[in-house]
């Protein structure tokens, strides 16, 4: 049986990520910005950093959403489809074939999904996001950022993506099978 689907915790706010992300998209010296800063600190210098603020609403805490800019920046071309458990969208990107191999190893994935500190865990996403060629589900990115500084929904997330990226690659290895 398949525990019940974590609520997502920006579902409401699906419409102000998207719009916030298309405008950045206008804007390349905002998202430079964001893409050049290393760590939270330096993203309160970027306009764009405040502007999603306003768009999040005053439950978003300010280093949650430092840390969501910088990852959504990474993103050039979102590739949502449906609404989905948290993680479930990034775990099958992940494991899309390139050249005949996931886009995100094994080992890759696990030192990613296994990182503790959200610092480290952003390091590690704004690589695995270029590995897509920056093509990603915007939402799942959003709502894998906010869950990774919660212990109980990182866990959550954790699993999704393993479940996701797992079973996206044994369906891709089938196919494989069967050509």
């Amino acid at each position: 049986m398949n525990p019940p689907a974590p609520t997502a915790p920006t579902a409401s706010a699906t419409g102000p990520i998207h719009d916030w992300h298309r405008r950045l998209q206008y804007d390349r010296g905002q998202r430079a910005g964001l893409r050049r800063a290393q760590t939270i600190d330096e993203v309160y210098q970027v306009l764009a950093f405040h502007q999603l603020l306003a768009h999040a609403g005053p439950k978003l805490p300010h280093e949650t959403a430092a840390r969501m800019a910088i990852a959504l920046a990474e993103v050039d071309a979102d590739t949502s489809t449906a609404p989905d458990r948290w993680g479930a969208a990034l775990g099958r990107a992940f494991a899309t074939h390139r050249h005949g191999k996931p886009r995100l190893s094994e080992d890759r994935l696990r030192l990613l999904a296994t990182a503790e500190d959200p610092d480290q865990f952003l390091r590690l996403l704004r690589g695995a996001i270029q590995a897509l060629d920056r093509h990603a589900p915007l939402q799942d990115v959003a709502d894998i950022v906010r869950a990774w500084h919660r212990p109980a929904s990182r866990l959550q997330a954790r699993r999704q993506i393993f479940l996701a990226y797992y079973a996206a690659s044994t369906a891709a290895s089938g196919e494989a099978d069967d050509g």
